[in-house]
């Protein structure tokens, strides 16, 4: 159902009063700020992120979200972005008999007028519909009047009518716009003229706002870090974990760009499309940033096709040419990715040692390669599985083996495409390693290959693994006895999550580690 202008307020107070909402339009500014009104309404629901394409297209990963039990909280709310204008019918049959309090927030830029998802959640009596167009006035002066209410600020009519007309005529998202003015007036709770003016028109200004903090770690200027962290920490209602999701989501948009640009978009065109968009003080001290991560080199075995040619066709047009020499890459780089096989990286290891320049390696079936040895004379940071979510369930199977002792048994299946060389995989053997550890056995006198007529022995690791098709990944550890099994699983949906890693651990290996030999993984990183 629409919800129209004038009844968004009461609907933002309650927005549980429905089982979701859908939020659309031209208006992001107006969008953000209505999602994260939302979201802080409804603070005792743990927040989910989900891809709509992803989910519109396997609708049973949404419904297995909405029936799993939180660790945390008993609901759940469903972020689903970047929503689109069609909706699969599996997908309105999971949202229709959504199970429990929990609460779906779909969110998008302007949908056509014909949007089969919009008609969809129109027609719905447990969803409600909210547009953000530039010429909803009455309902920008409720966005703008409530936050500064919420914060305390006294003002006129005429300033607030002032805020709408600047925030009709700026692409700026609003609630940003607004922590600035609030972050600029300090303990100063009086609004005036002269105060927007000064903090949205003057560049001089040297007040502490987040994009500033975010610029300060990217330059690696401690001492300008320091004093602004100390001038947001000493607002009141700060929470100095905030800092660290500022930092982090200020990352994830320049690693967003970056990758945009590999895709063959115009820097220019890939900050454009950043939703919040980019505060257009900061744009050059962004796009400063963008340049301290930039591919230097690519190699190929020798022999390949792909010798001497640009790496356009492969990744970008970047005016990089493919080599087979190692040394060369080594010798021009600052950091190194190596995902290859065996003997590839034992000629990076050695460069890696030649050159002093750090590497990352996720390469996996290395038996007999002795990765201290190398690590003792450069940095190495090697792991088999860069991902993010992989590296966190090593530490959930680390925390579950402590728990349970040996009184459990243990058993990890593994599924790879039907080309993968290595068995177990790489991650599959470091699962087992991480659960041998924490249960204080040997892990090589205790693991075994389920094969034959084999009988599993008393504190055993036992290891399944299939092989078809193009699977990407998938990983399933069991702890079993005679009364319950728990089961911790991690499945890849896209080979981006493993380039997203390794491109993270390099950024850590070189800020942190490039002049100090040894050997890191990817739990250093996280």
């Amino acid at each position: 159902m629409r919800v129209t202008p004038s009844k968004v307020k009461k609907f933002l107070e309650k927005p549980d009063a429905l089982s979701g909402v859908l939020i659309h339009g031209s208006d992001n500014s107006r969008v953000g700020f209505y999602v994260q009104e939302i979201i802080a309404n409804l603070d005792e629901y743990s927040v989910q992120v989900m891809d709509f394409a992803i989910v519109n297209k396997s609708p049973g990963l949404l419904f297995s979200e909405l029936a799993n039990i939180s660790m945390f909280t008993s609901k759940k709310l469903i972020k689903l972005i970047n929503v689109s204008g069609s909706i699969s019918k599996e997908l309105k049959n999971v949202l229709d008999y959504n199970a429990g309090d929990h609460y779906v927030m779909m969110v998008a830029s302007d949908l056509p007028y014909n949007s089969a998802t919009k008609s969809y959640m129109e027609s719905s009596k447990i969803f409600a519909v909210i547009a953000c167009y530039k010429d909803s006035n009455s309902n920008l002066y409720d966005i703008i009047s409530s936050y500064l209410k919420q914060n305390d600020i006294k003002c006129t009519n005429e300033i607030i009518y002032h805020l709408q007309s600047y925030f009709n005529h700026s692409k700026l998202p609003i609630c940003s716009e607004l922590e600035k003015l609030v972050l600029y007036l300090g303990e100063r709770k009086d609004l005036k003229l002269t105060d927007i003016e000064l903090c949205f028109s003057t560049s001089g200004n040297d007040y502490a706002t987040l994009d500033d903090l975010c610029s300060a770690i990217a330059s690696k200027d401690m001492s300008r870090f320091i004093r602004i962290s100390d001038a947001l920490i000493s607002q009141e209602n700060f929470s100095p974990i905030a800092l660290i999701r500022i930092i982090s989501n200020y990352f994830l948009r320049l690693e967003n760009v970056l990758l945009s640009v590999q895709g063959g978009m115009s820097e220019q065109a890939a900050i454009d499309q950043l939703s919040p968009p980019l505060f257009f003080k900061q744009l050059q001290s962004f796009k400063s940033h963008l340049k301290k991560v930039e591919i230097a080199g690519a190699v190929a075995r020798s022999g390949s096709k792909y010798i001497d040619s640009d790496i356009g066709p492969i990744i970008a047009n970047l005016g990089i040419k493919v080599t087979s020499s190692i040394s060369d890459v080594f010798e021009s780089s600052d950091v190194v990715i190596d995902f290859t096989t065996k003997e590839c990286m034992l000629d990076c290891l050695k460069a890696a040692v030649k050159f002093k320049t750090p590497l990352v390696s996720g390469t996996t079936g290395i038996e007999g390669v002795d990765l201290k040895e190398y690590a003792a004379e450069a940095p190495i940071l090697w792991s088999a599985n860069m991902s993010v979510g992989v590296n966190v369930l090593l530490k959930l199977v680390k925390k579950a083996a402590e728990l349970l002792g040996n009184e459990y048994d243990v058993e990890i299946w593994e599924m790879h495409h039907n080309l993968k060389k290595d068995s177990p995989s790489g991650t599959a053997i470091e699962l087992g390693k991480t659960i041998a550890n924490a249960s204080k056995v040997d892990f090589q006198s205790n693991q075994y290959l389920h094969s034959g007529s084999n009988i599993r022995k008393k504190g055993g690791i036992g290891f399944a693994v299939s092989r078809g098709g193009g699977v990407i990944g998938d990983h399933s550890v069991m702890f079993v006895n005679s009364d319950e099994r728990i089961e911790l699983n991690h499945k890849a949906i896209d080979r981006t999550t493993f380039a997203r890693g390794a491109v993270q651990a390099a950024i850590w290996l070189y800020e942190n580690k490039r002049e100090i030999p040894g050997l890191y993984s990817m739990q250093d990183v996280i």
